[in-house]
């Protein structure tokens, strides 16, 4: 993209508030106890009523969140990670599923193929069977 120097914004956090926050944060961390290339599970304590997840995942439409059993939605965050809603105060179990982006539609594609295949080799073993006298 076309970047220019009007558009740069700067943000400045107070040390002091930095330090709370981060204090915080920690508190909060997603206790990770399943993980693989596919899936991940785990609980996060949540203080408040609701809270933004931040996960240093790198953001995939392939992701499927649920919190607590429930399918939520996720978000970019910082323009690469991924970010889960978390509502209500107390621990709460949130998993992830990935499974590419078109992946039912590949299947399909494959099963339609195969299904092709079979209809030309029993056609074509038909068709020689007819020519042999």
């Amino acid at each position: 993209g076309d970047y220019h120097y009007d558009s740069i914004e700067v943000l400045a956090v107070p040390l002091s508030t930095y330090e709370i926050k981060a204090g915080s944060c920690v508190s909060n961390a997603y206790h990770i106890s399943t993980f693989s290339d596919n899936y991940v599970k785990g609980t996060v304590d949540i203080a408040g009523e609701s809270s933004m997840l931040y996960l240093s995942i790198p953001y995939n439409d392939g992701w499927q969140a649920y919190v607590d059993g429930v399918k939520t939605d996720t978000f970019k965050i910082n323009a690469a990670f991924t970010g889960i809603p978390v509502t209500g105060a107390g621990t709460h179990t949130v998993e992830l599923r990935y499974r590419p982006v078109g992946f039912a539609l590949g299947i399909g594609a494959f099963i339609a193929g195969l299904l092709a295949c079979i209809l030309v080799c029993v056609w074509h073993k038909r068709k020689t069977k007819r020519k042999d006298p």
